[in-house]
């Protein structure tokens, strides 16, 4: 399929050939949607681009020796294209022409969630396949093991795309929990939220399906935050986020159903994690985006000061059998490098280091000096501290990061520092200060 695929975009790139549509204003050309065997063409309701698709199929089949299924194939027009014009384009193409594009992975008129049918015929679907069973003559493990493997796997693809109706998830449930008990039971021995528990929490590890409908739709709203170069991210972007943050936009009638569903995950993305707010105070909108990729830690941690800033201005040394780590980043018309210094509590170098970032802005390349200071502290297997210091006791790390700019990689000394890190350093271990402006 990627030679029809190839050859759908090469039209897409030419305008005057009128196939494929914008998949908003400022977005993407489209020319085509592929799923497996399956092909979604995008193209103007004109003569014109539907010869040219017709041509791109002929030449896909006789050079691929497969034969397009026109009976199984079908044409979908918005509502303003006029009759005439679609009497036209199905006699160029000779395909049959359908008011919608009807089932598709489970979905029924897969542009148009909201249509009721489609909870309908979910439904449906799933009393058909618990009615199949003979509940009776299984055991309540034999009931719980059908619910997990079958039914509740059922409504994955939907509730992955779309936010569902409570009445929708409720009846869901009422189902599963119909076929578990029996419908002969008044009243179940143990509450259906209690069941719906993981089971190292003393339930069944059934999943509610309001819940797994929103942690479904946060997982897009996580690959919108932290996932910048897939495809998808960016036709979303393009279309809704291209004057504000995912935390900004805002939900409008006009948008898309799912769109709205995804939105609406935000308060979930945002629990027990980052705080967005704190860190917009501190960081850049690009920083912050980079921070909110970065997974938070399971367990519960808080952050302290090991030893707060000291006021003099001077470098302090640790406490003692512990280390002290400085780094800083330095960035000259966008090209960046870092350094960062790893001493003992009488202040003597244990590693030195200096490295080339490449491209990148002041925090970013602050950020990776650190990270590789820790790296190479675990590598030595000493216990590291860090903190935050004025530059006037941050003069060494500084010569370092500057020095950082003539190398190509990253640079080590083992127990002292390179000499234009020297003075620094001398200053530091007999604990005189330098005022700020400073040049070493």
């Amino acid at each position: 399929m990627e030679p029809l695929i190839r050859q759908l975009d090469k039209l897409a790139r030419n305008s005057k050939a009128q196939v494929s549509l914008l998949s908003s204003p400022f977005g993407f050309r489209v020319s085509n949607l592929m799923f497996a065997d399956d092909c979604l063409i995008f193209a103007k309701a004109t003569k014109k681009a539907a010869g040219n698709i017709n041509t791109v199929l002929n030449a896909f089949a006789a050079a691929s020796g497969q034969k397009i299924n026109l009976h199984k194939s079908s044409l979908y027009f918005s509502d303003k294209v006029p009759a005439g014009t679609r009497n036209n384009i199905v006699n160029v193409i000779n395909i049959q022409q359908k008011s919608s594009i009807g089932k598709y992975l489970g979905i029924n008129n897969v542009m148009f969630w909201k249509d009721p049918i489609n909870a309908k015929d979910l439904m449906q679907k799933l009393s058909k396949r618990l009615a199949g069973w003979k509940q009776n003559t299984l055991s309540r493990a034999g009931k719980l093991t059908l619910i997990k493997s079958n039914v509740a796997g059922m409504p994955n693809h939907v509730m992955a795309c779309f936010k569902c109706s409570k009445k929708l998830t409720d009846e869901i449930d009422k189902q599963e929990r119909n076929f578990l008990w029996g419908t002969d039971m008044k009243q179940a021995p143990v509450a259906w939220k209690d069941i719906c528990k993981p089971k190292a929490l003393g339930g069944l590890g059934i999943r509610p399906s309001a819940f797994f409908n929103n942690a479904a739709l946060a997982k897009l709203a996580w690959k919108i935050i932290t996932d910048k170069n897939n495809w998808w991210v960016q036709v979303i972007t393009q279309k809704y986020l291209r004057k504000c943050s995912f935390f900004q936009a805002k939900k409008k009638q006009k948008n898309s159903y799912a769109w709205n569903g995804i939105l609406d995950t935000r308060e979930l993305v945002l629990k027990d994690g980052w705080n967005i707010t704190k860190l917009r105070e501190h960081f850049t909108h690009e920083v912050v985006r980079e921070i909110m990729g970065i997974p938070i830690p399971t367990t519960p941690l808080e952050d302290e000061f090991i030893w707060g800033p000291a006021s003099h201005g001077r470098w302090t040394p640790p406490p003692p059998l512990w280390v002290k780590i400085n780094f800083d980043g330095s960035v000259r018309s966008g090209a960046a490098a870092g350094g960062f210094i790893i001493r003992t509590d009488s202040g003597n170098p244990i590693l030195a280091a200096a490295f080339n970032c490449g491209r990148a802005n002041v925090p970013v390349t602050e950020a990776m000096a650190l990270r590789n200071s820790l790296i190479q502290a675990q590598e030595l297997g000493v216990t590291n501290v860090f903190s935050y210091v004025l530059r006037e006791a941050n003069f060494v790390a500084n010569a370092l990061a500057n020095l950082g700019h003539s190398t190509s990689t990253i640079c080590m000394w083992e127990g002292c520092v390179p000499p234009e890190a020297a003075m620094a350093l001398s200053f530091d271990i007999v604990n005189v200060g330098c005022s700020r402006g400073t040049s070493l």
